[in-house]
């Protein structure tokens, strides 16, 4: 194990406490608010907007951004209260410790995935600046596994148009 390893692993620990602290109910919730928030507020902005342009006096140019906001925090707010009925219901059902157990390896995996793709980045960067050194990367017990996660789950992702012009463009 070495300073590699070390920096990967304390926000997979973090998480994995986090996930643990939450459960996998409000864990998988917040994860499902955040999609099902986007998703509603752009299919459903168009009626918040209608609400705020007929009943306020709010400047014509915010008013698709506030309305946007104001349905993504609903949408997440709602799925965050049907989580949190949820995970009373799995209390009563004394099934708590595998709420427990079972949030923390969800909050240890989502960290992994996003670090996964943060790697992706810090690897195009590095190949032009060579500030994390190739021995290290091979000594390193996590970060091959690690760095493989994201592309393995959402391959796309290298494919991207902005990813290969911008990141690539911006590092050579």
């Amino acid at each position: 194990m070495n300073t590699v390893d070390i920096v990967l692993a304390i926000p997979l620990l973090y998480a994995a406490y986090k996930g643990f602290t939450k459960g996998f109910i409000l864990e998988i919730g917040s994860l499902i608010a955040l999609i099902l928030g986007i998703w509603g507020a752009l299919q459903f902005s168009f009626y918040t907007e209608s609400l705020l342009t007929e009943n306020t006096e709010v400047d014509k140019t915010y008013v698709p951004m506030i309305a946007f906001a104001l349905t993504f925090f609903a949408f997440v707010i709602g799925v965050h209260f049907l989580a949190k009925l949820a995970e009373k219901i799995i209390k009563m059902a004394a099934l708590s410790i595998f709420n427990k157990l079972l949030g923390g390896l969800f909050g240890m995996l989502k960290a992994a995935l996003i670090i996964s793709y943060l790697l992706i980045l810090v690897n195009s960067i590095n190949e032009k600046w060579q500030f994390i050194d190739s021995d290290w990367r091979e000594e390193s017990v996590m970060y091959e596994p690690i760095s493989n996660i994201g592309p393995s789950i959402l391959p796309m992702i290298e494919d991207l148009p902005w990813y290969k012009d911008y990141i690539k463009e911006y590092v050579d």
